[in-house]
């Protein structure tokens, strides 16, 4: 039970009304003779308890809440060593920056590729490994994802298309999916086996973004990739699928031509590419004769 005393403090820390009984006498709300001889106190029967008295109640409503000070810790200094702190200071102070171990920086220089350099190159792996060079430093973020070749290296046709497709990305061959088949049945017609009789390459080994279009230099870099890959087979015929290649290498509009390779001349065809065909099939007609073109230059002898 609460004296008068407690309920003014209670009340004055804004903990809300405190309720006393009226079985309870407060020595200070008391008759002083009351106060000072203690007698018995005859209970009152059960009723509602009742609040303090009015001037009580007006004196702790008027008292304004009392704002406590913030606490305040002190760090206890009995039984602390200050030597194992000062140990323990020095063994995590920062080390000075002069004797960490300098890391070299790193001097490697990037050789740009050139044609000069696919020219010398004279292994299917050299050719491979300066066509991802190129792309790593087209694409630095990127990896160096090429598509170089599919068939036999010493057939003695090669295929040659404008660069792969999403497809032949994705299954790393020049010529995948519906291309594949149509290369297959073009073969066929002649009597070819497209898997053995055919080396399968484009003139770029890597996917365009967006149809971007290539400087000099890639140009070049291009052609000088596929010359010396013909160096490296047996081909006594080429057919360029697409004007895009065709080109780069025989004069506008020129269905057959000689092409200079090494020390050795290969007949070059132009006929229409892959992309053209699959739109236009009335376009076989015209890839019929250029068909029969190879079929000639292959059986003819020397």
């Amino acid at each position: 039970m609460f004296t008068a005393q407690q309920c003014q403090m209670i009340e004055a820390m804004g903990l809300g009304p405190v309720w006393l009984s009226r079985r309870s006498v407060d020595p200070l709300l008391a008759p002083a003779s009351v106060a000072a001889t203690p007698a018995t106190v005859t209970p009152a029967p059960a009723t509602r308890p009742t609040t303090v008295s009015s001037a009580v109640t007006s004196t702790v409503s008027s008292t304004a809440p009392v704002e406590r000070a913030p606490r305040t810790f002190r760090p206890r200094e009995e039984g602390v060593d200050t030597d194992k702190v000062d140990a323990f200071m020095r063994r995590v102070k920062a080390p000075d920056r002069s004797q960490l171990e300098q890391v070299p920086e790193d001097t490697t220089t990037v050789v740009p590729v050139t044609p000069e350099r696919y020219s010398a190159a004279t292994t299917r792996d050299d050719l491979i490994a300066l066509v991802k060079d190129e792309v790593s430093q087209l694409r630095p973020t990127l990896s160096p994802l090429v598509v170089f070749d599919a068939g036999d290296v010493s057939a003695p046709l090669v295929v040659v298309g404008v660069e792969p497709g999403a497809n032949e990305m994705l299954n790393a061959q020049p010529f995948s999916g519906t291309a594949l088949t149509l290369l297959e049945g073009m073969m066929g017609a002649i009597g070819l086996d497209a898997a053995q009789d055919t080396y399968q390459t484009t003139r770029l080994k890597y996917r365009r973004h967006h149809n971007e279009v290539l400087d000099a230099k890639r140009e070049a870099c291009a052609d000088a990739l596929l010359l010396a890959q013909l160096e490296l087979t047996q081909a006594k015929a080429l057919l360029f699928l697409g004007d895009d290649v065709a080109n780069r290498f025989m004069e506008a509009g020129e269905k057959e031509a000689e092409l200079t390779v090494g020390n050795r001349t290969i007949t070059a065809i132009r006929s229409h590419s892959m992309t053209d065909l699959l739109r236009s099939p009335l376009l076989k007609a015209d890839v019929w004769a250029d068909l029969l073109r190879v079929k000639h230059v292959l059986t003819r002898v020397d």
